[in-house]
């Protein structure tokens, strides 16, 4: 969703992502309402950052992985209500499984429909042999 950025700082260029959003609906037409993002890594901490922003751009969230950077169960049950996010994370990847862990168990504690994923023999970035099917299905199933 964000192809370019300035000095590589992603998460304040909310702005000019929202922007480029509206310019590819604009040329390429697309239903608003059903424009999901994800992000992967860092993505995934920027499409968290960004959902939070602009709940109302998004249909669902995808991090894999992903988490909030900012600890607020009560400000995520807002934004995300009536939207699904999916937590995908390698299970190899102990620096941040527990992470993503923990977000999800707070998004499901305040009432947000969240799914989780360990994806098998994965690590961080997952491999040539990863399934990636497991996301359009949770985008088929939240459309």
């Amino acid at each position: 969703m964000v192809p370019y950025s300035v000095e590589d700082d992603f998460i304040d260029e909310a702005g000019r992502t929202f922007e480029i959003l509206d310019e590819v609906l604009a040329c390429y037409g697309g239903d608003a309402a059903k424009v999901h993002i994800a992000g992967v890594s860092n993505g995934g901490l920027v499409a968290f950052a960004l959902m939070l922003a602009r709940p109302d751009r998004f249909a669902t969230l995808l991090g894999a992985p992903g988490s909030f950077s900012r600890q607020d169960p009560a400000a995520w049950a807002r934004a995300l209500a009536g939207r699904a996010v999916f937590n995908g994370v390698g299970s190899n990847d102990d620096g941040w499984k527990s992470e993503v862990k923990a977000t999800h168990d707070a998004l499901v504690a305040a009432g947000v429909e969240s799914v989780y994923v360990e994806f098998a023999g994965q690590g961080h970035i997952v491999g040539e042999a990863f399934d990636e099917s497991v996301f359009f299905e949770f985008w088929a199933t939240h459309s």
